[in-house]
């Protein structure tokens, strides 16, 4: 049986409604305390995944008063022990601006922690805009792992194509991370991945080497190259 446990608090009573009209249907859907994250999917072919869910205002929060970081170090240590269940971020309302503040917490400083979940955490970060679209996130989600969506397609790996380098399954979180960065398009973040295939070589890059970089008919430039600099420490 395919379960969803919402957890118990007030707070997700309206997400509990909006994804019994989704996919009460499909999935059973359920409330009780979670000792961790505040959306646990458990579905019947074996797919798992824990997610946290945060409002930007909850995130900008969640920085200032520690709670993020024991959040999302617990979150790490369920990896570690439990490496099937895939851990996301749900973020259940619009991101400010890259050069804005939320309650003053920097727009680069939120992008900077989302980026690093992902690429150093392995994080599955989730955006809605409000409840109504979180449930829709969530149940669009649940219908690709149900079936089967979310594994790897066996005649990708059975061979390769004369002349086609094999793909690098690492390069693609890479690139789809550096794609979260305002001014970074996929087209430059494949780019840059050209030029540094993995986070710790960009890590090492310096401001200068990765505004060099090659996009199309110009280069990655400076402002982009220190936004990537900032996300990526």
């Amino acid at each position: 049986m395919s379960i969803i446990t919402i957890d118990s608090s007030a707070g997700e009573t309206q997400l509990t409604n909006e994804l019994e009209l989704r996919i009460g249907r499909t999935v059973q859907i359920k409330r009780a305390p979670l000792p961790l994250g505040d959306i646990d999917i458990d579905l019947e072919n074996g797919f798992r995944m824990l997610i946290e869910r945060k409002s930007t205002v909850d995130l900008a929060n969640s920085l200032t008063d520690s709670r993020y970081a024991s959040q999302t170090q617990r979150m790490r240590d369920m990896c570690a022990s439990n490496p099937d269940v895939k851990v996301g971020l749900l973020i259940s309302s619009p991101l400010p601006d890259f050069d804005q503040s939320l309650h003053s917490i920097p727009g680069s400083t939120l992008y900077s922690c989302l980026t690093k979940l992902q690429l150093r955490d392995n994080f599955k970060i989730l955006f809605a805009h409000n409840i109504e679209d979180s449930a829709s996130v969530i149940a669009q989600l649940v219908n690709h792992a149900l079936k089967g969506s979310f594994t790897s397609n066996p005649s990708s790996s059975s061979g390769t194509r004369l002349g086609k380098r094999p793909r690098d399954a690492a390069a693609e979180p890479l690139a789809a991370a550096l794609a979260t960065i305002l001014g970074v398009s996929p087209a430059m973040a494949s780019s840059i991945h050209a030029a540094f295939p993995t986070a710790s070589s960009i890590i090492a890059a310096s401001t200068t080497e990765l505004a060099a970089i090659p996009t199309g008919k110009r280069s990655v430039g400076q402002k982009v190259a220190t936004r990537i600099k900032e996300a990526f420490h």
